[in-house]
């Protein structure tokens, strides 16, 4: 088995498989030198120059993914537009760790995240404003450490289970 990079080497970590976009991935990660791994749920292939940075492992086990998550530098949940709101799970584990987190404006993101205050957002199916977003966070440390402390105390306030109990206790008064 190949060795996986760890936090410090800077790695981007991807999964999932509903209403993932992850040939919009694929095509960024050409255009940044930047380690991946990347666990869609089906076959995938990188391409061109990412081909020796970008590992394609299969669907972890949960606790394999947050593992895998909580090492890596920043998470990308890119998603295709839907009108489900898919994807959350993924999302709100990174935002929960405090990891920083690259991600598109679509349903099932929009909900959670503010550009620039707990996450990069970008537009869907644009692999150059999601290159240039991976650039951003895996340069600029002060960056992913700012986007991951909003990303958790947002988390901890508004998606907890003690906000979840508080919310559903004020909506049954």
């Amino acid at each position: 088995m190949t060795k996986l990079p760890t936090a410090d080497e800077g790695y981007i970590y991807a999964a999932g498989w509903a209403h993932r976009d992850w040939d919009t991935l694929l095509r960024a990660l050409v255009e940044v030198d930047l380690p991946a791994i990347l666990a869609p749920g089906h076959p995938l292939t990188p391409i061109g120059s990412s081909a020796d940075r970008v590992q394609i492992i299969d669907m972890p086990a949960p606790e394999d993914g947050r593992a895998l998550a909580s090492k890596a530098a920043a998470i990308a949940v890119v998603m295709s537009p839907t009108d489900l709101p898919s994807g959350p799970l993924v999302l709100l584990d990174a935002l929960g760790m405090g990891k920083a987190v690259v991600t598109t404006r679509v349903n099932g993101t929009q909900d959670y995240v503010t550009d620039r205050e707990n996450a990069l957002v970008v537009p869907p199916g644009d692999p150059t404003a999601l290159a240039q977003a991976l650039r951003r966070v895996a340069d600029d440390q002060g960056l992913r450490a700012a986007l991951g402390s909003n990303a958790r105390q947002r988390v901890l306030a508004d998606h907890s289970v003690h906000a979840f109990w508080k919310e559903l206790l004020t909506s049954c008064r």
